[in-house]
Formats: C-alpha cells, structure tokens, sequence
C-alpha cells in the first residue's frame, strides 16, 4: 500500500462526499475515516457512502480531531500518510501530484495550498500563511520555514516510518491538537521536499470548528503554542516560535481574570512576548488574522 489517507469526522456527512469524490479509488490507496461521536444519523449517513465509495470505518468517544487521527494512524498501511479534514477537499489531479514523489527519499514532502468559501467556491484566507511560507523558502532555500512553521497536518506527504520510529502522535486537545505532531515530524525528519503542487483547498464554513471560538478552545490552544515553543527551542529553533501576542491580545478581550491567567502562564513557561512584536502598531489586524468569526465569552 502506498498512501493512507486519514479523515477525522464528526458530524460532516454531507460534506465529506466532496472530500472523497477528490480521492481516486486506487488499489494502492486506503482511505480512513475515524469518526469522533457524531449523531446516530449522521453515522448512518456517512455508512451510506460506502455504496459509492471504497474507505474503512472507525469511531472513537470524544477523543477529538487529535484523538481521531491517532487512531487512524493504528490502522493506516501506507508508506505515505496524508491527512485531510472532512470539510475540505483535495486539488484536481491528486493522484499525478502524490505519484511524482512516491519514490522520494524525502521523510516529508510539502505542497502548496489554496483556500475557498464551501458555499460560493470564492478564494478565501485560510491558505495565506502556508502560501507565505512557500514563498520564504522560494526567496532562501530554508526548509525551516516549513519544517517548524507548518502547523496543519494537510498539504504535504509524511512518510509512516518517521512517525513509527520517533512515536509521534497528535495531542488529543480540543483545539491545536496538530501543533505537536506537525512541528515534532518537521523537525525529526532527515530530508524534506517542498514543491509548488497545489495539492489541498482549505474551506470556511461558519459555524465549523474553525470558525467558532470559546474561552475553552482558545485555553487549548494558548497551552499547545506554548508547549510547542517550548519544543522548538529545545531543538535550537527559537527563531521560528510562534507569536504569543494572539494570546496576549486575545486574553485581554476575555477579560482581567483570564488576562492575568495568560500573563502567569507566559512568565511560567518563559514565552518570549517579542516574537512578532512589529504587530503592535497593528493590534487589530494580528488579532483579527488569528482570530475567527465568532468570540464567545464564558464564565471560567
């Protein structure tokens, strides 16, 4: 088996047809779907499709989107691991783009991305970043870029045996899960290839996981950015940790109790508040690049 492709799901029945129409049925590919507590209805939903489409059926309890590919990666085969959100789709010409570096000796291969709104096919935000991050790597020739700043599991090839030799898994949070594994592969692996292949479409959809933010989701992922700092300065990559100042800005917005909370828990892990300082003179704008749609406020 070549690849395994991993789709962690919870109730996207109607949308994750998309996502496996834009995956060939091939003998050499295996698609995994782990499903995470959806509604008896949408099970019977997504058990439906194997009628046209050929994947494995698993379920998990709550584990999250984290928990969830952990639990494809028990089951996956493929040399190649590729993930996917069951929102989102993949690029026409999929199978052509992953075959031209089946036989890499890359641990990794990135490819580029593209973002569209579900409902009108419009380009959206949310490939921004790695598109930057290709390009800084066009403009330098540093891999460092992707390895340490490529944060999402989507867009690139990642070979099983880095994964098995170093035991990487996902943290199994509600929010940021896919730092620690993204970060922890780039640096581990021994050889990377970036290529300028779109391979992924990232869409937004209101009301999904990424659109929606609470105080609990935001908690999750302020500890996950500041373990993963933590992570890449260990390994002598301080210059590529991530910015706080979301945090910082973000932990105000919630209000004086939580504020104090972030302020504490940067002291504690020793985050560097003047990474990405220069977006201070504008504060709005670096809030509202992280932020989603939607801040709910909550009691803590």
């Amino acid at each position: 088996m070549n690849y395994s492709f991993i789709i962690p799901h919870k109730n996207s029945s109607f949308l994750i047809k998309r996502l496996l129409k834009s995956i060939p049925q091939q003998d050499d590919i295996q698609i995994i779907i782990v499903d995470d507590n959806s509604s008896k209805k949408e099970i019977e939903a997504l058990k439906n499709l194997s009628k046209d489409f050929v994947f494995e059926l698993y379920t998990t309890n709550g584990y999250t989107a984290g928990g969830a590919r952990n639990t494809g990666l028990k089951y996956a085969k493929g040399e190649w691991i590729i993930f996917a959100d069951a929102d989102d789709y993949f690029e026409d010409n999929l199978y052509v783009k992953i075959n031209k570096y089946k036989t890499s000796d890359a641990d990794i291969v990135y490819f580029d991305v593209t973002s569209r709104y579900s409902d009108t096919g419009e380009h959206a935000y949310r490939g921004e970043h790695i598109n930057m991050l290709h390009t800084k790597y066009e403009e330098t020739g540093i891999d460092d870029y992707l390895r340490c700043c490529h944060l999402a599991p989507w867009g690139k090839m990642i070979r099983k045996s880095l994964i098995e030799k170093h035991k990487i898994l996902f943290e199994e949070r509600i929010a940021g899960n896919d730092n620690w594994f993204s970060v922890n592969t780039g640096i581990m692996a021994d050889k990377v290839v970036v290529v300028s292949d779109c391979l992924y479409c990232i869409t937004v959809v209101s009301g999904s996981l990424t659109t929606v933010l609470n105080i609990e989701r935001f908690e999750s992922k302020f500890q996950s950015t500041l373990k993963t700092n933590e992570f890449l300065r260990k390994h002598h990559k301080n210059r590529y940790q991530i910015s706080i100042l979301y945090f910082l800005l973000g932990g105000y917005q919630l209000g004086i109790k939580y504020f104090i909370h972030v302020i504490s828990e940067c002291i504690k892990h020793k985050a560097n508040p003047f990474i990405g300082f220069g977006k201070l003179l504008h504060p709005k704008k670096a809030f509202s690049n992280r932020q989603n749609k939607k801040v709910v406020k909550d009691e803590r």
